[in-house]
């Protein structure tokens, strides 16, 4: 059965906010967006969440937004502790500066 884009969307956000030990009101307010919008987002409650609302969540994350919405993008599970650090760093990071790394 094919999974619904919102429930792709919410599952990668919540993985990836676990990740970064991120809580919907920390990310939403890096996303300057409403904290229920993002709150919806990770419960899959949005059926159509908007590309405009992707966009933003995804860059307050540090990922691509195209990376939020493919399905196999966390299929490997989160990475290990090491990884995690070192990306836990690059968000530190001003935005430019992250596109350099």
């Amino acid at each position: 059965m094919k999974k619904h884009l919102s429930e792709i969307v919410s599952e990668n956000i919540c993985r990836l906010m676990e990740l970064l030990d991120e809580s919907s009101v920390s990310a939403s307010k890096k996303a300057k967006m409403d904290q229920k919008t993002v709150w919806n987002m990770t419960r899959a409650e949005s059926c159509n969440p908007r590309l405009s609302n992707i966009e933003k969540l995804a860059e307050a994350l540090g990922v691509t937004p195209s990376l939020l919405m493919v399905e196999s993008a966390f299929s490997e599970g989160l990475p290990d502790k090491e990884t995690a650090t070192l990306l836990r760093r690059v968000m530190a990071l001003p935005p430019k500066a992250r596109v350099q790394v």
